[in-house]
């Protein structure tokens, strides 16, 4: 049976589908958010992690070594990892790099996939949550990049407005709550979803006929 967390606890990437609108259950999130990871049982998975890892890996080393070449200073991995202890609940990332130059500050953030709206989402999150955790960017407009094999999609400090924090702070109050968020189960969803029937009755399984419509 799934236990409780002495305290929500989420994850920046849980938020940033949301957020994106790539996922559409909150209650998945939430779900995860209330209860400890080891305590419920996950979906199988044939996710290859150790050739991700090493992937991912590279790819982080590959802007590191050029953001050191061009004079930046440049923190990685646990170095940028941070915790914010809120009144509903503790948020938690680790963006893959952080540079320093005299330009400004950029929150680089490596993806082995396709390009996805939640990694825009992701690091956006990032920029805003760092200046709230860690004293050295309080006070400085950090600005993104998400950095792909081929390509990297630069984000404006703008970014993070009054409409941003505001929705990102509405999304871990419901996540946070006490009583459940909306649940939107779907064959997609749940296809995603790494939540069992035996804590979420709802899941759908099997996939639905198609539905056609003669319409001309």
């Amino acid at each position: 049976m799934a236990e409780l967390r002495s305290k929500p606890y989420i994850y920046v990437t849980w938020m940033a589908r949301l957020l994106a609108g790539t996922r559409s259950c909150e209650w998945a999130s939430w779900f995860k958010t209330q209860h400890e990871g080891w305590s419920w049982k996950k979906t199988p998975s044939d996710f290859d992690l150790a050739a991700w890892t090493m992937r991912h890996a590279a790819l982080v080393k590959v802007e590191r070594d050029r953001l050191e070449a061009e004079g930046a200073e440049v923190f990685a991995e646990q170095q940028n990892h941070f915790k914010i202890r809120g009144r509903a609940a503790t948020l938690s990332g680790q963006p893959d790099l952080v540079s320093a130059t005299e330009e400004g500050v950029v929150v680089h953030d490596i993806k082995t996939g396709e390009p996805n709206a939640a990694d825009a989402a992701q690091v956006v999150l990032y920029m805003w949550a760092l200046p709230l955790a860690k004293p050295r960017y309080r006070d400085v407009a950090l600005e993104g990049r998400v950095v792909y094999a081929g390509h990297a999609v630069e984000i404006p400090a703008s970014a993070v407005d009054d409409a941003f924090r505001a929705n990102a702070v509405a999304l871990i109050e419901r996540l946070g709550a006490e009583s459940p968020t909306r649940k939107t189960p779907s064959h997609w969803e749940c296809g995603f979803c790494e939540i069992t029937a035996e804590d979420c009755p709802d899941r759908i399984e099997e996939k639905p006929p198609t539905e056609e419509t003669e319409v001309f």
